[in-house]
């Protein structure tokens, strides 16, 4: 039998001298070459609609003429887990 674990880990990066209460706008790069190949296109819209929503609620305008550019990334590990069942005769898998 094998097995997928599925889990996930945020981890987000900025200036730590900067003082983010002065922008008031934002507006997302366009980077599709980023994406893991074979990966859902349907994930990437709820990833980038995510990041609009939780942006929209601290205030932030998505505009084109923007005071903030924001980019993000999926990186992607595949791990599997096999477990190996016996018995006296044979092995099952």
């Amino acid at each position: 039998m094998i097995q997928c674990k599925s889990s996930y880990k945020v981890i987000s990066d900025k200036e730590s001298n900067i003082n983010f209460s002065r922008y008031t706008s934002f507006n997302i790069i366009d980077h599709n070459h980023n994406f893991p190949l074979g990966a859902n296109p349907i994930n990437k819209q709820r990833i980038e609609r995510a990041v609009i929503n939780e942006l929209e609620k601290l205030g932030y305008e998505q505009k084109n003429d923007c005071d903030l550019i924001v980019a993000w990334f999926v990186k992607v590990d595949t791990k599997y887990e096999e477990a190996i069942y016996t018995n006296y005769y044979n092995r099952y898998i």
